[in-house]
Protein backbone atom coordinates (compact mmCIF):
# COMPACT_ATOMS: atom_id res chain seq x y z
CA UNK A 1 0.00 0.00 0.00
CA UNK A 2 2.84 2.34 0.82
CA UNK A 3 4.45 1.72 -2.61
CA UNK A 4 1.13 2.23 -4.42
CA UNK A 5 0.60 5.48 -2.54
CA UNK A 6 4.09 6.64 -3.46
CA UNK A 7 3.51 5.86 -7.15
CA UNK A 8 0.17 7.65 -7.14
CA UNK A 9 1.84 10.62 -5.51
CA UNK A 10 4.57 10.70 -8.18
CA UNK A 11 2.02 10.44 -11.00
CA UNK A 12 -0.04 13.23 -9.45
CA UNK A 13 3.05 15.40 -9.11
CA UNK A 14 4.01 14.79 -12.75
CA UNK A 15 0.50 15.65 -13.94
CA UNK A 16 0.54 18.79 -11.83
CA UNK A 17 3.96 19.84 -13.13
CA UNK A 18 2.95 19.14 -16.73
CA UNK A 19 -0.14 21.26 -16.23
CA UNK A 20 2.00 24.02 -14.76
CA UNK A 21 4.32 23.86 -17.77
CA UNK A 22 1.39 24.12 -20.17
CA UNK A 23 0.00 27.03 -18.19
CA UNK A 24 3.43 28.68 -18.41
CA UNK A 25 4.04 27.99 -22.12
CA UNK A 26 0.84 29.58 -23.41
CA UNK A 27 1.26 33.03 -21.82
CA UNK A 28 4.95 32.96 -22.73
CA UNK A 29 4.05 32.13 -26.32
CA UNK A 30 1.41 34.84 -26.43
CA UNK A 31 3.97 37.40 -25.27
CA UNK A 32 6.56 36.24 -27.82
CA UNK A 33 4.10 36.20 -30.71
CA UNK A 34 2.82 39.64 -29.74
CA UNK A 35 6.40 40.91 -29.50
CA UNK A 36 7.22 39.43 -32.90
CA UNK A 37 4.20 41.02 -34.59
CA UNK A 38 4.53 44.41 -32.92
CA UNK A 39 8.30 44.81 -32.56
CA UNK A 40 10.48 42.27 -34.40
CA UNK A 41 8.55 42.22 -37.68
CA UNK A 42 8.31 46.03 -38.04
CA UNK A 43 12.02 46.29 -37.18
CA UNK A 44 13.01 43.77 -39.86
CA UNK A 45 10.63 45.27 -42.44
CA UNK A 46 12.34 48.60 -41.87
CA UNK A 47 15.76 47.11 -42.64
CA UNK A 48 17.22 46.75 -46.13
CA UNK A 49 19.39 43.80 -45.05
CA UNK A 50 17.70 40.87 -46.80
CA UNK A 51 20.00 38.38 -45.07
CA UNK A 52 18.53 39.54 -41.75
CA UNK A 53 15.02 38.84 -43.02
CA UNK A 54 16.07 35.46 -44.32
CA UNK A 55 17.72 34.59 -41.00
CA UNK A 56 14.66 35.67 -39.01
CA UNK A 57 12.34 33.53 -41.09
CA UNK A 58 14.54 30.46 -41.21
CA UNK A 59 15.95 30.47 -37.68
CA UNK A 60 13.11 31.90 -35.59
CA UNK A 61 10.16 30.16 -37.26
CA UNK A 62 10.56 26.70 -35.65
CA UNK A 63 10.85 28.21 -32.17
CA UNK A 64 8.03 30.70 -32.53
CA UNK A 65 5.59 28.43 -34.34
CA UNK A 66 6.14 25.61 -31.84
CA UNK A 67 3.96 27.53 -29.36
CA UNK A 68 0.98 26.60 -31.53
CA UNK A 69 1.02 23.27 -29.68
CA UNK A 70 0.30 25.18 -26.47
CA UNK A 71 -2.76 26.88 -27.91
CA UNK A 72 -1.09 30.08 -29.10
CA UNK A 73 -2.44 31.66 -32.30
CA UNK A 74 0.60 31.97 -34.56
CA UNK A 75 -1.11 32.15 -37.97
CA UNK A 76 -0.53 35.85 -38.67
CA UNK A 77 3.16 35.83 -37.90
CA UNK A 78 3.54 32.46 -39.69
CA UNK A 79 2.35 34.07 -42.93
CA UNK A 80 5.34 36.41 -42.94
CA UNK A 81 7.82 33.92 -41.48
CA UNK A 82 7.09 31.51 -44.33
CA UNK A 83 7.59 34.34 -46.81
CA UNK A 84 11.02 35.07 -45.39
CA UNK A 85 12.12 31.45 -45.11
CA UNK A 86 10.87 30.87 -48.65
CA UNK A 87 13.06 33.75 -49.75
CA UNK A 88 16.10 31.91 -48.34
CA UNK A 89 15.39 28.98 -50.67
CA UNK A 90 14.80 31.39 -53.56
CA UNK A 91 18.29 32.81 -52.97
CA UNK A 92 19.81 29.34 -53.13
CA UNK A 93 17.86 28.47 -56.28
CA UNK A 94 19.12 31.68 -57.89
CA UNK A 95 22.74 30.81 -57.16
CA UNK A 96 22.26 27.31 -58.55
CA UNK A 97 20.76 28.75 -61.74
CA UNK A 98 23.76 31.04 -62.28
CA UNK A 99 26.10 28.10 -61.68
CA UNK A 100 24.19 26.14 -64.31
CA UNK A 101 24.49 28.96 -66.86
CA UNK A 102 28.24 29.29 -66.28
CA UNK A 103 28.65 25.55 -66.74
CA UNK A 104 26.70 25.66 -70.00
CA UNK A 105 28.91 28.51 -71.23
CA UNK A 106 32.06 26.47 -70.62
CA UNK A 107 30.70 23.17 -71.95
CA UNK A 108 30.57 21.38 -68.57
CA UNK A 109 27.45 19.30 -69.12
CA UNK A 110 27.66 17.27 -65.88
CA UNK A 111 28.14 20.42 -63.79
CA UNK A 112 25.26 22.10 -65.61
CA UNK A 113 22.98 19.16 -64.97
CA UNK A 114 23.94 19.03 -61.29
CA UNK A 115 23.24 22.76 -60.90
CA UNK A 116 19.85 22.39 -62.60
CA UNK A 117 18.90 19.58 -60.23
CA UNK A 118 19.96 21.69 -57.24
CA UNK A 119 17.97 24.65 -58.56
CA UNK A 120 14.79 22.59 -58.87
CA UNK A 121 15.24 21.21 -55.35
CA UNK A 122 15.55 24.71 -53.91
CA UNK A 123 12.57 25.84 -56.00
CA UNK A 124 10.58 23.00 -54.43
CA UNK A 125 11.62 24.04 -50.90
CA UNK A 126 10.64 27.64 -51.62
CA UNK A 127 7.29 26.50 -53.01
CA UNK A 128 6.51 24.41 -49.92
CA UNK A 129 7.34 27.23 -47.54
CA UNK A 130 5.39 29.79 -49.55
CA UNK A 131 2.42 27.45 -49.85
CA UNK A 132 2.48 26.99 -46.07
CA UNK A 133 2.36 30.78 -45.78
CA UNK A 134 -0.63 30.84 -48.12
CA UNK A 135 -2.40 28.16 -46.07
CA UNK A 136 -1.81 30.18 -42.90
CA UNK A 137 -3.50 33.12 -44.59
CA UNK A 138 -6.43 30.84 -45.46
CA UNK A 139 -6.69 29.84 -41.78
CA UNK A 140 -6.99 33.49 -40.76
CA UNK A 141 -9.08 35.00 -43.57
CA UNK A 142 -10.65 32.05 -45.38
CA UNK A 143 -10.11 30.75 -48.90
CA UNK A 144 -9.79 33.70 -51.29
CA UNK A 145 -12.04 33.98 -54.30
CA UNK A 146 -15.55 33.33 -53.04
CA UNK A 147 -16.03 36.64 -51.26
CA UNK A 148 -13.88 39.29 -49.66
CA UNK A 149 -12.89 38.68 -46.03
CA UNK A 150 -13.46 41.17 -43.25
CA UNK A 151 -10.22 43.11 -43.14
CA UNK A 152 -10.55 45.29 -40.07
CA UNK A 153 -7.19 47.05 -40.13
CA UNK A 154 -4.16 47.86 -42.24
CA UNK A 155 -2.39 45.00 -40.49
CA UNK A 156 -5.10 42.58 -41.65
CA UNK A 157 -4.80 43.88 -45.21
CA UNK A 158 -1.02 43.55 -45.10
CA UNK A 159 -1.08 39.93 -43.93
CA UNK A 160 -3.77 39.11 -46.48
CA UNK A 161 -1.64 40.63 -49.26
CA UNK A 162 1.47 38.74 -48.16
CA UNK A 163 -0.56 35.53 -48.08
CA UNK A 164 -1.71 36.12 -51.66
CA UNK A 165 1.88 36.77 -52.76
CA UNK A 166 2.87 33.51 -51.06
CA UNK A 167 0.22 31.64 -53.02
CA UNK A 168 1.27 33.04 -56.39
CA UNK A 169 4.98 32.55 -55.79
CA UNK A 170 4.37 29.03 -54.49
CA UNK A 171 2.56 28.19 -57.72
CA UNK A 172 5.34 29.66 -59.87
CA UNK A 173 8.10 27.87 -57.94
CA UNK A 174 6.17 24.61 -58.01
CA UNK A 175 6.02 24.84 -61.81
CA UNK A 176 9.76 25.57 -61.92
CA UNK A 177 10.35 22.51 -59.71
CA UNK A 178 8.41 20.16 -62.02
CA UNK A 179 5.45 20.06 -59.60
CA UNK A 180 7.55 18.50 -56.81
CA UNK A 181 5.76 20.51 -54.11
CA UNK A 182 2.22 19.59 -55.19
CA UNK A 183 0.83 23.12 -55.01
CA UNK A 184 -2.67 22.97 -56.57
CA UNK A 185 -2.97 25.00 -59.77
CA UNK A 186 -6.33 26.25 -58.48
CA UNK A 187 -4.38 28.50 -56.10
CA UNK A 188 -3.47 30.82 -58.99
CA UNK A 189 -7.07 31.73 -59.82
CA UNK A 190 -8.00 32.03 -56.15
CA UNK A 191 -5.14 34.46 -55.57
CA UNK A 192 -6.20 36.51 -58.60
CA UNK A 193 -9.75 36.82 -57.31
CA UNK A 194 -8.53 37.55 -53.79
CA UNK A 195 -6.47 40.48 -55.08
CA UNK A 196 -9.74 42.18 -56.05
CA UNK A 197 -10.36 42.75 -52.34
CA UNK A 198 -7.42 45.14 -51.92
CA UNK A 199 -6.80 48.70 -53.06
CA UNK A 200 -3.93 48.71 -55.56
CA UNK A 201 -3.13 52.39 -54.95
CA UNK A 202 -2.84 51.77 -51.22
CA UNK A 203 -0.68 48.65 -51.51
CA UNK A 204 2.05 49.72 -53.93
CA UNK A 205 0.24 48.44 -57.03
CA UNK A 206 0.75 44.82 -55.94
CA UNK A 207 -2.93 43.72 -56.08
CA UNK A 208 -3.09 44.97 -59.67
CA UNK A 209 0.20 43.21 -60.48
CA UNK A 210 -1.12 39.96 -59.02
CA UNK A 211 -4.27 40.10 -61.15
CA UNK A 212 -2.31 40.91 -64.31
CA UNK A 213 0.16 38.08 -63.62
CA UNK A 214 -2.68 35.59 -63.15
CA UNK A 215 -4.24 36.74 -66.43
CA UNK A 216 -0.87 36.27 -68.14
CA UNK A 217 -0.52 32.77 -66.73
CA UNK A 218 -4.12 31.85 -67.59
CA UNK A 219 -5.25 33.99 -70.54
CA UNK A 220 -8.59 32.16 -70.78
CA UNK A 221 -9.57 33.69 -67.43
CA UNK A 222 -8.63 37.25 -68.37
CA UNK A 223 -11.37 39.79 -69.14
CA UNK A 224 -11.95 40.47 -72.80
CA UNK A 225 -9.66 43.18 -74.23
CA UNK A 226 -7.48 43.16 -71.08
CA UNK A 227 -3.81 44.08 -71.47
CA UNK A 228 -1.86 42.38 -68.64
CA UNK A 229 1.50 43.88 -69.61
CA UNK A 230 0.12 47.42 -69.59
CA UNK A 231 -1.45 46.75 -66.19
CA UNK A 232 1.83 45.37 -64.88
CA UNK A 233 3.65 48.53 -65.94
CA UNK A 234 0.96 50.61 -64.26
CA UNK A 235 1.35 48.58 -61.06
CA UNK A 236 5.14 48.95 -61.14
CA UNK A 237 4.83 52.70 -61.62
CA UNK A 238 2.58 52.91 -58.55
CA UNK A 239 5.17 50.99 -56.54
CA UNK A 240 7.96 53.24 -57.77
CA UNK A 241 6.20 56.35 -56.52
CA UNK A 242 5.59 54.78 -53.11
CA UNK A 243 9.05 53.26 -52.68
CA UNK A 244 7.95 49.61 -52.52
CA UNK A 245 8.75 48.07 -55.91
CA UNK A 246 7.36 44.55 -55.48
CA UNK A 247 5.25 44.83 -58.63
CA UNK A 248 8.39 44.88 -60.76
CA UNK A 249 9.01 41.27 -59.71
CA UNK A 250 5.71 40.14 -61.20
CA UNK A 251 6.19 42.25 -64.31
CA UNK A 252 9.68 40.86 -64.90
CA UNK A 253 8.55 37.26 -64.33
CA UNK A 254 5.89 37.62 -67.02
CA UNK A 255 8.49 38.72 -69.57
CA UNK A 256 10.87 35.98 -68.43
CA UNK A 257 8.16 33.32 -68.78
CA UNK A 258 7.48 34.56 -72.32
CA UNK A 259 11.23 34.44 -73.15
CA UNK A 260 10.96 38.13 -74.08
CA UNK A 261 14.50 39.28 -73.28
CA UNK A 262 14.04 42.72 -74.79
CA UNK A 263 10.98 43.32 -72.63
CA UNK A 264 12.77 41.97 -69.56
CA UNK A 265 15.69 44.32 -70.13
CA UNK A 266 13.29 47.27 -70.31
CA UNK A 267 11.70 46.28 -66.99
CA UNK A 268 15.11 45.95 -65.33
CA UNK A 269 16.23 49.33 -66.71
CA UNK A 270 13.05 51.01 -65.45
CA UNK A 271 13.54 49.42 -62.04
CA UNK A 272 17.13 50.66 -61.89
CA UNK A 273 15.99 54.19 -62.73
CA UNK A 274 13.18 54.00 -60.15
CA UNK A 275 15.69 53.06 -57.44
CA UNK A 276 17.70 56.17 -58.30
CA UNK A 277 14.75 58.54 -58.53
CA UNK A 278 12.54 57.31 -55.68
CA UNK A 279 13.82 56.34 -52.21
CA UNK A 280 12.50 53.20 -50.58
CA UNK A 281 9.72 53.50 -48.02
CA UNK A 282 11.62 53.56 -44.72
CA UNK A 283 9.09 51.29 -43.01
CA UNK A 284 9.07 48.75 -45.87
CA UNK A 285 12.71 48.69 -46.93
CA UNK A 286 12.89 44.91 -46.60
CA UNK A 287 10.14 44.37 -49.18
CA UNK A 288 11.80 46.80 -51.58
CA UNK A 289 15.19 45.12 -51.06
CA UNK A 290 13.70 41.67 -51.70
CA UNK A 291 12.24 42.96 -54.96
CA UNK A 292 15.64 44.42 -55.87
CA UNK A 293 17.24 41.03 -55.23
CA UNK A 294 14.88 39.29 -57.66
CA UNK A 295 15.45 41.93 -60.36
CA UNK A 296 19.21 41.82 -59.76
CA UNK A 297 19.15 38.06 -60.24
CA UNK A 298 17.28 38.38 -63.53
CA UNK A 299 19.89 40.92 -64.65
CA UNK A 300 22.66 38.54 -63.54
CA UNK A 301 20.94 35.77 -65.48
CA UNK A 302 20.93 37.80 -68.68
CA UNK A 303 24.56 38.84 -68.23
CA UNK A 304 25.68 35.29 -67.41
CA UNK A 305 23.92 33.83 -70.44
CA UNK A 306 25.74 36.26 -72.72
CA UNK A 307 28.97 37.20 -70.95
CA UNK A 308 29.53 34.33 -68.53
CA UNK A 309 29.45 36.51 -65.40
CA UNK A 310 27.04 38.51 -63.24
CA UNK A 311 26.05 42.12 -63.77
CA UNK A 312 29.23 44.21 -63.37
CA UNK A 313 29.40 46.42 -60.30
CA UNK A 314 27.73 49.75 -60.93
CA UNK A 315 26.08 48.58 -64.16
CA UNK A 316 22.71 47.34 -62.92
CA UNK A 317 20.11 48.44 -65.46
CA UNK A 318 22.70 48.55 -68.25
CA UNK A 319 23.44 45.87 -70.83
CA UNK A 320 26.23 44.87 -73.18
CA UNK A 321 26.54 45.46 -76.89
CA UNK A 322 25.48 42.31 -78.71
CA UNK A 323 28.15 40.39 -80.60
CA UNK A 324 27.75 37.31 -82.83
CA UNK A 325 28.52 33.91 -81.33
CA UNK A 326 31.75 32.47 -82.72
CA UNK A 327 31.91 28.83 -83.88
CA UNK A 328 34.51 28.08 -81.20
CA UNK A 329 32.07 28.75 -78.36
CA UNK A 330 30.68 25.46 -76.97
CA UNK A 331 26.95 24.92 -76.86
CA UNK A 332 24.83 22.70 -74.61
CA UNK A 333 21.19 22.03 -75.31
CA UNK A 334 19.32 22.87 -72.08
CA UNK A 335 16.73 20.20 -72.89
CA UNK A 336 19.44 17.55 -72.54
CA UNK A 337 19.91 18.53 -68.88
CA UNK A 338 16.32 18.06 -67.77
Amino acid sequence: MHTRGLLLGLVSALVFLTGCQSAFYKPTGNVLVSYSENQAVPYVLGSSDISMGCSLGQSFSPFLLSFEGSGVDVDNVAILMNTMSGFCADEQASEAELRQLRAIATGQSAEAQDALIAQKRFDAIAARRQYNGYLRMVEVFGEPGESCPKLRSDKDEFYYLVGLINGLQASQNNIAANQMSNVPMSVVNKVGRGAECLDAEKWWGVPLAIKATVWSMMPSNAPKDSNPRALLKEASDIGSEQGVRLSYVFEAEVYKAASDKAGLKRVIHRHAMAMINHPADEKRQMLDAMAAFYLQHLSDRLWTETRGHRTPVGQYGQFWQERPKTPAEPEIDIDDLI
